[in-house]
């Protein structure tokens, strides 16, 4: 009975001390495009996940891994949601006004569309990678897989259109 005793209060202590780090980066990750209750399920599940892997986790490199953990979740809660269409829920977190500047969130609206405008004018494949690395936060590695390209050609497309979307905006802004 001892041994679960301590295991909880050890796991407690992981709460405590990572609980609100994990919160806010997955918070981050997600934007406001997901319940504050499917925000809170994902926290709880990195937190599992960490304590799962608390005998793999180097002191040295504790708070990258817990962040690149928290990030990770956060992106699976954002393939979740769009594989059910459950994007943006219609919650009280949602439907909160936000008494902010009108004309500044119609220039932040205008801008928005003008990305959208310009990524979806890249020659393909370029607009996938872009979707995939930028909106999904997938990896180079497994953007070049799904695509049939090397690492390297898929750093190249993402420079060259950097450097397209900022000629772009600048024109348009």
């Amino acid at each position: 009975m001892r041994q679960k005793t301590g295991e909880l209060q050890k796991f407690e202590a992981l709460i405590a001390k990572y609980g609100g780090y994990v919160h806010a980066i997955i918070s981050r990750v997600v934007g406001g495009r997901a319940s504050s209750e499917d925000i809170e399920e994902c926290t709880a599940d990195a937190l599992a996940a960490l304590w799962n892997a608390r005998g793999r986790i180097i002191p040295d490199g504790e708070k990258q891994y817990v962040a690149a953990v928290a990030r990770n979740k956060g992106i699976d809660l954002m393939k979740k949601l769009s594989r059910t269409g459950e994007f943006l829920p219609l919650d009280e977190d949602i439907l909160q006004i936000d008494a902010g500047d009108p004309v500044t969130e119609l220039e932040r609206k205008r801008v928005d569309t003008l990305l959208n405008e310009a990524v979806m004018a890249l020659d393909p494949p370029d607009p996938e990678i872009f979707v995939r690395r930028y909106y999904w936060g997938e990896s180079l590695h497994d953007i070049a897989s799904a695509l049939g390209l090397t690492e390297r050609a898929v750093e190249g497309r993402l420079y060259r259109g950097r450097l397209q979307l900022k000629a772009y905006l600048e024109e348009r802004l």
